[in-house]
């Protein structure tokens, strides 16, 4: 039954983004979300979170197996708190969708080898990361990660 949920959800957001016009841009800004996505990465290796403070939204939302963690101040407590080993971890292709001129959809794969709090995090995942523009700073304001069946 996952599967196939899984399934129509890709789908019905596939359905989504061709009915709302979804475009793959491919400017400077798509290099420059790609950089920040991947900053957080290496913040959560090295558990510094000097980059969460700078690059998440106030309204913030964190969706891994490990839970859900909403809002800036809790994310960044989260990251404090989390205590993490991170041996390596690498990406996928990158994917950026723009439903809007304010909205960009960061799409990848990323592998990683890795614990939390003594528990294996899954070694392969799928993500996405939503970021607005909040001025003319773009800012993290969703991350959900799941991982890819083996």
């Amino acid at each position: 039954m996952g599967n196939r949920m899984l399934g129509a959800l890709g789908a019905s957001t596939a359905m989504f983004m061709m009915i709302a016009g979804v475009a793959i841009a491919g400017d400077a800004n798509d290099a420059e979300l790609v950089a920040m996505e991947k900053a957080l990465w290496q913040a959560w290796a090295d558990a510094d979170t000097a980059p969460f403070e700078q690059h998440l939204a106030d309204v913030s939302v964190n969706m891994t197996p490990g839970g859900v963690t909403i809002g800036k101040a809790e994310n960044v407590q989260m990251i404090a708190d989390a205590e993490c080993k991170v041996n390596s971890f690498s990406f996928g292709d990158f994917t950026v969708l723009r439903p809007t001129s304010t909205v960009a959809l960061v799409v990848y794969t990323a592998s990683q080898d890795a614990t939390c709090d003594g528990h294996a995090v899954p070694p392969r995942i799928n993500a996405t990361g939503v970021w607005v523009k909040d001025g003319n700073a773009w800012k993290s304001a969703a991350y959900t990660e799941v991982p890819v069946a083996e």
